[in-house]
């Protein structure tokens, strides 16, 4: 961590203005993220008696659970930094080709597979 007069920056409580560097940010936020986006999942595969799954262009399956995950992290990533584009499996928000970093997103990666009793997991990345 880099020194700033007789204290030193932590990232974990660093708010977005106060940062020395665009990868400082509070990591509980994107813990946090993450979970809110597990609970949207679990609240479609709870809601529902079948998973109905859509084929995406390439073929890979798409579920509500997806969407919902999805448009939880965009929208838990603007709250940390609208100026940091989101490239998702389900779409994107910004240009990354326009900024030094990029949010990378995969909101559930599961099986090809409907059962209801299926593994999952979902990736965030700076």
């Amino acid at each position: 961590m880099k020194k700033r007069g007789k204290t030193s920056m932590n990232p974990l409580t660093a708010s977005k203005t106060s940062r020395e560097s665009p990868m400082q940010f509070d990591h509980l936020e994107i813990v946090g993220i993450a979970i809110e986006a597990g609970l949207s999942i679990m609240d479609v595969y709870d809601s529902s008696g079948q998973i109905e799954v859509q084929s995406k262009d390439d073929e890979s399956p798409l579920t509500k659970a997806d969407i919902a995950a999805h448009k939880t992290i965009i929208r838990g990533l603007a709250t940390i930094d609208p100026e940091v584009p989101v490239v998702s499996e389900e779409g994107r928000v910004g240009d990354p080709k326009q900024s030094e970093l990029a949010w990378l997103v995969d909101p559930l990666m599961e099986p090809r597979s409907s059962s209801r009793e299926m593994e999952c997991s979902q990736s965030t990345s700076l």
